[in-house]
């Protein structure tokens, strides 16, 4: 599973594993915003999924189904912390305590 997966360094992660064989579940944060998974788009090896970081009870529900084996966490927005308003930092740190409290809990296997 790949978070951010339609970002820059998302998109590269999403579209080697699938050339590689490998199931992805790739979570996009809009899923009308995906060109750079065109290249991986169609192939049945890849699952794209709309979610909000933020939502407790969605990122659990997306764990339980797809029961990834490995997750990369790279959802956030690169852009560096002095150009950030607190509400962009409240945000990003809900969104990365959201998936680091699911994998205390142990639902990525």
């Amino acid at each position: 599973m790949i978070t951010g997966a339609a970002g820059f360094a998302g998109s590269h992660h999403v579209d080697q594993l699938v050339k590689d064989g490998r199931n992805v579940v790739a979570t996009v944060r809009d899923r009308s915003n995906i060109p750079n998974l065109a290249e991986s788009a169609g192939n049945p090896n890849l699952t794209i999924v709309e979610l909000d970081l933020r939502n407790v009870e969605d990122v659990r529900e997306v764990l339980a189904t797809h029961r990834p084996h490995y997750l990369i966490h790279l959802a956030g927005d690169p852009i560096t912390t002095h150009y950030k308003t607190d509400d962009d930092l409240r945000r990003e740190y809900a969104d990365h305590s959201t998936m680091l409290e699911n994998l205390a809990g142990g639902i990525v296997h």
